[in-house]
């Protein structure tokens, strides 16, 4: 379990700083359907595995380590997307809803992974996380940033509002 959770982890370490650059410079929408996309991929293979019977601990931790690196990815084209979706007046109210949603998911997510497990296997439980990964991925793609703003005025919320962070 602590190989496991080392490879889900290590890609913050390892690709955090480039991810960020990278997120400035990529659509931060587009980037997070294609992490959702990924991860979906990545988190798939683990049931396909388990059902052909070829399921191993290096192929779980790839498989860590990708669903990782996308998490990365994609936290660091959030913020470039809330700003674009959300009023500047709203910024608050909008990360204090995404961070408490993450929160909750943090205490809830675990034992109800459990629960998931024991009622249809681990394998099978991977299988739904790949299809909320499809799910956020869809939900990414019907939401439209607000056409608005200029580039030039997405810049000074982005500047304004990461200074506020």
């Amino acid at each position: 379990m602590g190989i496991l959770a080392a490879a889900s982890w290590s890609p913050w370490l390892i690709l955090g700083l480039p991810a960020g650059a990278l997120a400035d410079r990529w659509s931060p929408r587009t980037t997070m359907i294609v992490s959702d996309l990924v991860a979906a991929a990545a988190a798939a293979t683990v049931p396909l595995l388990w059902v052909t019977g070829t399921l191993t601990l290096a192929a779980l931790i790839a498989v860590a380590f990708v669903i990782g690196s996308c998490a990365v990815v994609f936290r660091a084209a959030l913020p470039r997307l809330v700003i674009r979706v959300v009023d500047a007046e709203q910024f608050g109210t909008a990360n204090s809803m995404l961070y408490a949603t993450e929160s909750a998911s943090t205490i809830v997510g675990p034992g109800l992974a459990g629960l998931i497990a024991q009622a249809v296997s681990a394998a099978l439980g991977v299988l739904l996380d790949a299809v909320s990964f499809l799910v956020s991925a869809v939900c990414l793609a019907r939401t439209r940033p607000a056409g608005r703003a200029s580039d030039h005025a997405v810049a000074v919320l982005e500047d304004s509002f990461l200074q506020r962070i």
